[in-house]
C-alpha cells in the first residue's frame, strides 16, 4: 500500500528561513503546507509539505498551497540512482484521479 498524505486545509504556513545556507552562503527560505501522512498505522502523523525551498524569498511567498483532499505518490516519484533508493515527494497526484483510472 503506497502511502497516502492528506491536505486538510489549503493554507500554506508563513515564509520561514530555514537554517541551512546555499554554497554561496546565501539563505535558503521554505514555503510549507501542514500535511498529514497516513501509512497504516491508527492515527495519521503530522508534517510539514515543503511548497518550496531556495534562496529566492519571493518565490517561496508565492508558492501556492495544495488543495484539500488525499494525494499518493506517482510511480515516478521513486527511483534508484547510484544504487540509492530516491523519492520525490513533490510528485504527488489525487487519490481519486488515481483510483478512477485503474477503474477504467
Amino acid at each position: 500500500m503506497k502511502p497516502r498524505f492528506e491536505f486538510t486545509e489549503q493554507t500554506r504556513l508563513p515564509t520561514q528561513l530555514s537554517n541551512l545556507t546555499t554554497r554561496n552562503d546565501e539563505p535558503i527560505y521554505q514555503a510549507l503546507q501542514v500535511a498529514y501522512l497516513h501509512d497504516g498505522g491508527k492515527y495519521p502523523t503530522p508534517f510539514n509539505y515543503r511548497l518550496y525551498q531556495g534562496p529566492d524569498k519571493n518565490k517561496a511567498d508565492a508558492a501556492n498551497p495544495i488543495p484539500v483532499g488525499f494525494y499518493t505518490l506517482k510511480d515516478s516519484a521513486v527511483g534508484i540512482s547510484y544504487q540509492n533508493l530516491n523519492c520525490d515527494f513533490s510528485q504527488i497526484e489525487p487519490l481519486q484521479q488515481q483510483q478512477k483510472q485503474t477503474a477504467a
